[in-house]
């Protein structure tokens, strides 16, 4: 039998008010969360204050109706919402074991939410909480990215499989639905990680995050020549080098491919073993699918590099890319 909880009237100024301090910036409503000592009233003494422990959907029901009546704007409410990462774990534990069917009702209208229960789903991943960025981008490739792949799974289905599906289907703080790409990208906005900046030497890919239709339309075109990109960088000196030397790493590095897999060799299989084996049969990019000019093309239009330009002393042709001169070229 589910316990009975006794109800009290709730003064909703006060209720505002034990946790928001309201000010004005450019004739605008501005919220703050109240600090006492310089740490913030937390949601659980709110909750606390106003005899609610255990009844985090009664709370949010009057702080929506705090919101109703104007005592807060949406900021306001959102921060009314916010909780505290113990407090969010607590709920987190309660959903996995079963205990809870779902959040409390309100969890995924905070930013701030959004991003602690993410965290806490990747901190299900052993050895993530105390990894530093490197680390943290290396356990998110091999224990969700890895795993998926082999799989058949998407990295969905990770996030999905720790109770986040309500999250990701209806918090309006992702910038697509249902998409873990977006709630990556949240997280690490929020936690200023940058495991997508492309300007340090190890990152996360955005093209690594799999998603059903992602190599569609103009983002999908800009997604694969990133994607290409990503991986001729991962070749010494790729990345700061001239035309001319470009072209001549890709003839050493990409050309002259031997798989360690064991596999056939060439251009073709580094884009294959880089990863890119999706974007490869599925991009309606490319000239021809699983096709190494198509995918060098592509790339090279996309960044102007000029790799095919006839013009110039040295450029590649597209006969280099025939298998067997592939291998001749790796032997030279």
């Amino acid at each position: 039998m589910r316990k009975r909880h006794k109800k009290i009237s709730i003064d909703l100024g006060e209720l505002v008010s034990f946790r928001l301090v309201e000010t004005t910036v450019d004739n605008e409503r501005v919220f703050l969360l109240k600090t006492t000592e310089g740490t913030s009233v937390s949601y659980a003494s709110t909750l606390q204050k106003f005899q609610m422990e255990g009844q985090p959907d009664r709370y949010f029901f009057y702080a929506r109706k705090a919101f109703e009546e104007g005592f807060v704007n949406e900021q306001g409410l959102e921060l009314l919402v916010q909780m505290e990462k113990l407090t969010l774990k607590e709920y987190y534990d309660d959903v996995q074991s079963g205990e809870r069917e779902q959040f409390p009702h309100g969890t995924h209208l905070n930013r701030a939410n959004v991003a602690i229960l993410t965290e806490l789903a990747l901190e299900t991943i052993e050895g993530f909480e105390t990894a530093n960025r490197e680390g943290k981008i290396k356990l998110i490739r091999d224990k969700i990215i890895g795993k998926n792949e082999e799989t058949g799974k998407r990295v969905l289905q990770f996030f999905l499989d720790c109770g986040l599906g309500g999250m990701l289907m209806h918090s309006r703080y992702l910038d697509k639905k249902n998409s873990p790409l977006a709630v990556l990208e949240l997280y690490n906005r929020e936690r200023k990680l940058n495991l997508f900046d492309r300007s340090q030497g190890e990152y996360l890919g955005r093209w690594e995050i799999r998603k059903r239709g992602m190599w569609k339309g103009k983002a999908g075109k800009d997604l694969a020549v990133e994607a290409i990109e990503d991986v001729l960088w991962k070749i010494p000196g790729y990345k700061t080098a001239t035309r001319e030397e470009k072209i001549r790493l890709i003839r050493t590095y990409v050309m002259g491919y031997r798989s360690p897999t064991g596999k056939e060799h060439g251009t073709l299989q580094f884009f294959k073993d880089s990863g890119l084996s999706g974007m490869l049969s599925k991009s309606p990019h490319l000239a021809k699918h699983s096709s190494p000019p198509a995918v060098l093309r592509l790339y090279d239009e996309g960044r102007s590099v000029g790799l095919f330009d006839p013009d110039k002393d040295d450029s590649i042709k597209e006969t280099e890319l025939r298998r067997g001169h592939q291998s001749h070229r790796y032997g030279k």
